[in-house]
């Protein structure tokens, strides 16, 4: 397995104990597109992501070049960017991430809940970067 891969399935792990049941069930896109971003980010870091099949895939795939287009809004600890407005953040998952996600066949019918808006669907990423 690729280190990517796990570190994907761990955070998924990890997002599983800051919910309850219902809470996780209903909020599995959002939690989803945490986690790939959370992954995007892990696979910078990585010496051997040039020129990868995972930097190829960031530029043909449209989940992952939605994913990847989150680094216009936020930084790597999940907060703002400076100058840019949350609504511009919240437009961009609204109307073209849940679109990128949901065109495939395994996220079709995963529960997107629009009370978590803009930073509050990477609040775990906030939380783990903490002091760092």
């Amino acid at each position: 397995m690729e280190s990517n891969l796990l570190f994907h399935e761990m955070w998924y792990a990890y997002q599983a104990y800051q919910e309850t049941p219902s809470s996780y069930v209903n909020s599995l896109l959002n939690l989803d597109i945490e986690a790939h971003y959370a992954q995007y980010i892990y696979l910078q870091s990585l010496p051997e992501y040039s020129e990868s099949q995972w930097e190829e895939g960031y530029r043909t795939d449209k989940r992952l070049i939605g994913t990847a287009g989150l680094q216009i809004y936020i930084d790597d600890t999940g907060f703002m960017k400076d100058g840019i407005d949350s609504v511009f953040l919240e437009d961009y998952i609204e109307n073209k991430l849940i679109g990128a996600f949901r065109s495939l066949a395994p996220y079709k019918n995963y529960l997107y809940n629009e009370t978590r808006v803009g930073l509050d669907n990477f609040f775990n990423l906030q939380n783990l970067t903490k002091d760092c």
